[in-house]
């Protein structure tokens, strides 16, 4: 491969490489047997509107069949915003259906959390991460959670299920994202 090419493959991508990097290194710390790279795959929502310019808050979907989704919500840097999340969506069909809402349950876990419980990571799309992306340690949320926010970015959201489980899952999460009170 010469040096051409890869230039020219950076400059292709350019605008997407920041978030290329954390998708990688997400995908390289989950990639499992049976890994469904196409509903992992992370799905940005573009341009982002900043939590204080939502007025009363924004509502997004967060469907459970997906992996990390961009709500389209920017924070920043030591500010606090609220997570509230409600919603019934399955996360197995067999043997029998699993139900589970924002809270996860406790049947089964993955990377040390109850699968179905909703997490949250703040990504900085405009720079490469300096260091391990923030995809990779993420808050739980579950039904409602007050997050500090440490690094300015796009507030993405995910239910938790392994990469491997996700094709039996349906439903979505609905959530209300604001300024916390405090701020």
């Amino acid at each position: 491969m010469s040096i051409d090419f890869t230039l020219g493959f950076q400059r292709e991508l350019a605008d997407d490489w920041p978030l290329l990097n954390h998708e990688w290194q997400w995908f390289v710390a989950n990639l499992d047997y049976g890994h469904d790279v196409a509903r992992e795959a992370i799905v940005s929502a573009g341009d982002s509107e900043a939590v204080a310019e939502a007025g009363q808050g924004r509502a997004v979907a967060i469907a459970a069949d997906r992996g990390w989704q961009s709500t389209g919500i920017r924070c920043e840097a030591g500010q606090s915003i609220e997570i509230a999340a409600r919603g019934r969506f399955q996360l197995d069909d067999q043997p029998a259906v699993w139900w589970s809402e924002p809270n996860g349950v406790t049947l089964r876990y993955h990377r040390g959390l109850p699968i179905g419980t909703l997490l949250a990571a703040v990504v900085d799309e405009s720079t490469l991460p300096a260091g391990p992306s923030p995809l990779l340690s993420p808050s739980a949320i579950g039904n409602r959670r007050v997050l500090r926010i440490e690094r300015g970015g796009t507030l993405f959201l995910r239910v938790n299920d392994s990469p491997t489980s996700l094709a039996n899952n349906a439903g979505e999460v609905q959530v209300l994202v604001r300024q916390a009170a405090s701020d």
